[in-house]
């Protein structure tokens, strides 16, 4: 059993003899591996020395244990749903999600292939466990980054930090003072934004319940190192891309919308009568309701937002799936003016005066450059469509939407300090306009929460 798996190791520049094998079958012999995802996790802390050896040794492993040839194919996810392992698990996959009338996103079916196969049970056994608590408590988030994080054997290679008692919001909040201080990569630590350690943020390590910042979970992790042989702290402050989607998510879900209705209080009102000898008074009681419903504005006509469109799109449907909220999504090029549409090739359009018949307790997203030629903006029939040509300027449609919706915020990724010199200068003057990064949507969050409290 495994005796061929050094020289797959070799293969891809990793250290192994039989030693290598001795070990995984001690670990066996203890009852430590019991799966697939074990003899992952067991194999990489005996064989895994730092940060350069996980990405060869995660493709070793896929390709000894999954089959996944990596030569010809242009990315790890290609090589793998070419593998047969894949496919076989897909076949059964998507016959499990007919019956169960499931619905899944074709992009995550690596992920969760990846998840099903390498699911594991036995790292909290293997490391040594270190209370996050701790960790946190003698932690100082204001500490000045020197650089020289990264290289090296983790003094934590064969520990575990366990962040489930702590708070999220909390690791959140954290992890924005050291975004702060924090200057570049750091790799095998507790502390900063990095890989391969213990801190409750970052990827790669071994930190249960903190917050994972680029590539993915446990199995996946390499997949990062692969995509990008930098690494590089992700700041919240940077415009968001996929991989920091999952913050942004955290940020999202803090929306808070209570809606509140007054019903009959059947039992008090007749409680009441009886004291008062058949005279009936009745009674309200208040019924709170937690509904949010957002409308999401996505600019994707020009070449230049097309990569945020996308990424933001899969940002909401995942808020969406996530939270079950009341979500609609519309598309335009450049600006709005009496039309927006409901799919993105703009061929469904959806009258902007419909839209301002729904509730004005929506929360509007409304995600552009807002860089355009000031007529397009400014002028009557200013359109860059001849179709959308109008009466009114885009401007005063802006202005229209941000007082149906008090809660309409703009997300723009260009920086803030070139806003001057665009028309987004003329788009402040409207809506509230915040830059599209995980930390700016968390700023809108808090604005249009603000602005729910003011009711």
């Amino acid at each position: 059993m495994f005796t061929s798996f050094p020289e797959t190791l070799r293969k891809y520049g990793l250290q192994a003899d039989v030693r290598t094998i001795g070990e995984l079958y001690h670990c066996m012999s203890r009852g430590l591996v019991s799966s697939l995802g074990d003899l992952f996790d067991t194999g990489k802390l005996l064989i895994v020395k730092g940060k350069r050896d996980i990405a060869p040794y995660t493709l070793a492993f896929f390709n000894y244990f999954l089959g996944v040839e990596t030569e010809g194919a242009r990315t790890l996810d290609e090589a793998i749903r070419q593998s047969v392992s894949f496919n076989t698990w897909l076949e059964a996959f998507r016959e499990q999600a007919e019956k169960s009338q499931w619905d899944f996103d074709e992009s995550e079916l690596v992920e969760r292939f990846l998840d099903d196969v390498l699911r594991s049970s036995s790292v909290e056994e293997i490391a040594r466990k270190l209370s996050g608590e701790d960790i946190f408590a003698n932690d100082d988030p204001n500490q000045e980054d020197l650089g020289g994080g990264v290289g090296g054997r983790s003094p934590f290679a064969d520990a575990l930090a366990d962040y489930r008692n702590l708070d999220i919001d909390e690791i959140l909040r954290r992890m924005e003072q050291v975004a702060k201080q924090q200057k570049g990569p750091h790799s095998g630590g507790s502390h900063w934004i990095g890989t391969d350690g213990i801190s409750p943020y970052g990827h790669s390590g071994r930190g249960l319940g903190g917050v994972r910042i680029g590539g993915a979970g446990r199995g996946k992790s390499a997949r990062k190192v692969l995509g990008d042989p930098e690494y590089y702290p992700v700041m919240l402050d940077k415009v968001l891309t996929d991989d920091t989607i999952d913050v942004a998510l955290a940020s999202l879900k803090k929306i808070a919308d209570s809606t509140v209705e007054f019903k009959l209080d059947i039992e008090k009102t007749i409680e009441e009568g009886v004291k008062r000898a058949g005279v009936f008074i009745p009674y309200l009681k208040p019924i709170t309701e937690d509904r949010v419903q957002v409308m999401l504005f996505i600019d994707n006509g020009g070449y230049s937002m097309r990569p945020y469109a996308k990424t933001v799109t899969s940002l909401f449907l995942k808020m969406r799936r996530r939270f079950t909220h009341d979500l609609k999504i519309f598309f335009f090029h450049n600006s709005i003016y009496d039309r927006v549409y409901r799919d993105e090739f703009r061929r469904d359009p959806a009258p902007l005066v419909r839209i301002m018949k729904e509730d004005a307790a929506h929360r509007v997203f409304i995600v552009g450059d807002a860089d355009m030629a000031p007529h397009e903006l400014l002028a009557r029939y200013g359109a860059i469509e001849p179709r959308e040509e109008c009466e009114l300027p885009s401007i005063e449609y802006l202005r229209k939407i941000a007082e149906r919706f008090p809660r309409t915020v703009w997300l723009n990724p260009i920086p803030p300090r070139s806003w001057p010199f665009t028309t987004a200068d003329y788009v402040m003057r409207v809506t509230k306009m915040f830059h599209l990064t995980p930390h700016g949507i968390a700023q809108s969050i808090e604005y249009m929460n603000r602005k729910a409290s003011e009711r």
